[in-house]
């Protein structure tokens, strides 16, 4: 009974023995006593520097950049047919660098030499100056061919900015200079040396009646996406000065500038004339009609001799818009209010276009 149970025993170790799963071997570097060297320079844009009176670009020693050398993991074993095996380094104040390879007794022909991507500080020449930014710059590489005991410097690699950071310095001041005015009706005499002749109604400009908002709105062609607003206001006499600070990235050229006048209410003097039956001649009237002056806009394109002396805008001047529904207007031809019995007794030069 005892050598049955035994061999019972024995029979199931075996049997459990077999079921175990067996580790898959693991690839040790240590044990390749081959070894190789990459060595090489790393140099980055870093955009425009002085030399003299002048503004070079240049490449200079990319130092701090970390380098690899990535070895696909078949070059070390035939069976391996994915994954790859990093060994890294770092560039010294030259931007060299230098990186031991394990290497068999077979040469590897699939490595390469990569940067890691890096952000770092550019020098951008912006409107004749010098501004720093930063900037991104994607990975780089060379290709290697690496044998056992030797020392392989690769070809030198360059690294070029991929995405700058926008310039966001507001330095580049300007002066932007303009007047709001007002469409009115203006009396004009026949005869300014005898009055008695009469006057007629014209259209006239005379500088705001009151302070104005206005709202200041800059932009660029070449960067769409931004632009500056100022709200400021004019004088007593309808004036405004706005010194105005400019992205230093912005061409002047490429720069518009918008200067809109907001609305306000305000009256405005009416001239009209009365058909007196009894004395069988138009009387001369007037009205004072409420309203508002619109919204109106000026732009300017500027130029560089604009930094230099200021940018004069265009006078700007507003329409007005009677207030028809609270005020009978006389004059402007309307049947209900300008006739009596069939007979036109309201008639007016209406020089500012007015209509019911």
């Amino acid at each position: 009974m005892k050598k049955v149970l035994f061999l019972m025993a024995t029979l199931a170790s075996v049997v459990l023995t077999g079921c175990q799963p067996q580790e898959q071997s693991q690839l040790d570097f240590a044990d390749i006593e081959g070894k190789a060297v990459v060595q090489g320079y790393v140099y980055i844009d870093k955009g425009y520097m002085q030399d003299g009176e002048n503004y070079v670009v240049k490449s200079l020693p990319a130092e701090g950049c970390a380098v690899l050398v990535k070895v696909p993991y078949s070059e070390y074993d035939a069976d391996a047919t994915t994954g790859e095996k990093f060994f890294e380094g770092v560039c010294d104040a030259n931007g060299f660098y230098k990186i031991e390879v394990p290497v068999g007794q077979t040469a590897i022909t699939g490595a390469k030499v990569y940067t890691r991507p890096l952000v770092d500080k550019y020098h951008d020449l912006v409107n004749g100056a010098i501004v720093d930014t930063e900037a991104s710059y994607p990975e780089a590489s060379a290709t290697v061919e690496i044998e056992r005991g030797k020392i392989y410097t690769a070809a030198n690699i360059y690294l070029a900015k991929d995405v700058q950071s926008p310039i966001l310095t507001r330095s580049q001041t300007i002066v932007l200079k303009g007047c709001v005015k007002e469409w009115y009706e203006a009396k004009e005499y026949y005869d300014i040396e005898n009055k008695d002749l009469g006057y007629y109604a014209i259209a006239g400009k005379r500088v705001a009646s009151q302070k104005v908002s206005l709202v200041v709105t800059i932009t660029n062609s070449n960067f769409p996406s931004e632009e500056i607003i100022y709200n400021i206001s004019t004088d007593n006499e309808g004036n405004y000065n706005l010194s105005a600070n400019l992205y230093d990235v912005w061409e002047v050229a490429n720069t518009k500038v918008e200067v809109e006048a907001q609305a306000y209410l305000s009256e405005v003097t009416h001239y009209f004339q009365y058909w007196n039956e009894d004395e069988y001649d138009w009387v001369y009237k007037t009205q004072s009609i409420p309203g508002y002056y619109n919204n109106h806009k000026v732009t300017k394109y500027l130029s560089k001799g604009d930094l230099l002396i200021g940018a004069k805008l265009e006078d700007n001047v507003l329409t007005f818009t009677p207030d028809y529904a609270s005020t009978k207007i006389y004059g402007l031809g309307n049947y209900d209010i300008d006739y009596v019995n069939g007979t036109k007794v309201y008639d007016s030069w209406n020089p500012l276009g007015w209509n019911y």
